[in-house]
């Protein structure tokens, strides 16, 4: 069984607060159609391989975590998974937490498994994003994570990424917005409100993570800058260091993703 594992992105990001010890969080997240290709088939034990320099440790590993919690919860045989890497690691993509979506949804359909709230227990355990990752298309999410409500959008919009090869440590990004002191800098209510058709212009976008992300890793700003230039419309993903302008218009995305290719950047276009 072969399953795309798709990335995601933060329109906005807000800290609300903090409870138990973690942060709350009001995020505006859409799926995007940049990937990984996960090769899943029934095995007589747990496998996960990589086609990269991906190493990770298997009980750190959020893929086997996926196929290990579900063949718990369920009783089913366990599956091995091969996976091709293409969503940057470290960038506020949600790399790992699209391969465990994307392991189980294809465990779902190996087995007929329709009970969804026991599915998304499983993967709240894994990720805080894995149940709007798990949801697709555009979402509002809150919380922890665990909280998602679907927004129902046909907008079509491009988004050309821009990426380098350090990111930023997420642990260190969240330590470092409660000391510098970051909050709610989005107005969701009214991205919502585009994305709906309700308005007519993409209002301006903003992370709660950047200017942290930004000390941690000044490429995070560098990148910020250079999007500038070319969009009207422009934010950092997650806790970086991924960071993307976005456009209406495909031909635009195009050629400013030549542009940027010939300045041998890392660069990625891509749609919601």
């Amino acid at each position: 069984m072969k399953i795309n594992a798709k990335a995601k992105l933060n329109l906005s990001l807000n800290i609300i607060g903090q409870e138990n010890g973690y942060h709350v969080l009001e995020s505006v997240v859409t799926e995007i159609d940049l990937c990984d290709k996960i090769y899943l088939k029934q095995d007589s034990k747990i496998k996960v391989e990589y086609n990269s320099r991906f190493k990770i440790e298997a009980e750190k590993d959020n893929s086997y975590k996926a196929i290990s919690y579900f063949v718990k919860e369920f009783g089913v045989p366990p599956v091995s998974a091969y996976i091709k890497k293409a969503i940057p690691q470290k960038a506020g993509l949600g790399g790992s937490s699209a391969d465990a979506v994307g392991i189980v949804k294809g465990m779902q359909k190996l087995y007929g498994i329709t009970d969804k709230d026991r599915v998304l227990k499983i993967l709240n355990q894994i990720g805080s994003d894995c149940a709007v990752q798990y949801s697709g298309g555009y979402n509002l999410m809150q919380g922890r994570g665990e909280k998602v409500t679907k927004i129902n959008s046909n907008k079509k919009l491009y988004f050309l990424l821009l990426c380098e090869e350090n990111g930023v440590d997420t642990k260190e990004c969240f330590a470092l917005a409660d000391s510098i002191g970051s909050g709610v800098v989005s107005d969701n209510a009214e991205l919502i409100k585009y994305l709906q058709g309700e308005k007519q212009d993409l209002p301006k976008l903003d992370n709660a993570l950047k200017k942290p992300a930004e000390i941690l890793n000044p490429t995070v700003k560098e990148n910020l800058e250079i999007l500038s230039k070319y969009f009207d419309i422009y934010n950092m993903t997650g806790s970086g260091s991924c960071c993307y302008g976005v456009t209406k218009s495909y031909f635009k995305a195009k050629k400013v993703y030549k542009i940027l290719k010939k300045q041998n950047k890392k660069v990625y276009l891509t749609k919601n």
